[in-house]
């Protein structure tokens, strides 16, 4: 028995990290940011450190709740750590002004984009919401994270050094 359990929590890790090697092709697809302005998706990427994707959905309580623990974690102990946060608001249904009121009552403390039609969802392959990404600033996929993850507050910050150290000059 615990053999099996042994097996099933390897297989679950070997899922949920990534080796820093494999490389993320960013697809050329517009976002909205809340203002409104389109953005292409290659041009959150553009930073000299590691990048957080967190793609939500802002009418699903699980996606709300995980998105403000986020955001005051990244408030109140992670501003000036070595990388940034990106939420992608990905709801078909909606708009940039429904999605603004929400992201203003969760006090979202980071950048969000609104993935108008899911089309930079599909273009990355992610499943079910919320999905974390953590890139590199050379775009390779460092780690993802499916879902709400109660781990994530402690593992996102060693994450991003480990994946921001491979890419500093001279290593």
């Amino acid at each position: 028995m615990n053999s099996v359990k042994t097996v099933l929590m390897i297989s679950l890790l070997a899922f949920h990290f990534i080796s820093k090697s494999q490389s993320l092709q960013m697809p050329p697809v517009d976002v909205l940011s809340l203002d409104g302005k389109t953005i292409n998706s290659k041009e959150l990427l553009a930073f000299d450190r590691p990048t957080v994707l967190v793609f939500w959905n802002c009418d699903d309580r699980n996606c709300l709740e995980f998105m403000k623990e986020l955001s005051d974690t990244y408030e109140n102990e992670w501003k000036g750590l070595t990388f940034r946060i990106i939420g992608i608001c990905s709801n078909n249904n909606s708009s940039v002004e429904s999605i603004r009121p929400m992201v203003n009552i969760l006090g979202l403390a980071f950048d969000i984009y609104f993935d108008r039609n899911d089309n930079l969802k599909r273009a990355l392959s992610v499943p079910d919401l919320p999905y974390t990404l953590l890139i590199n600033p050379d775009t390779n996929l460092c780690y993802r994270f499916e879902g709400v993850d109660q781990d994530i507050t402690d593992l996102l910050p060693s994450s991003a050094e480990k994946c921001y150290a491979g890419n500093r000059p001279g290593r």
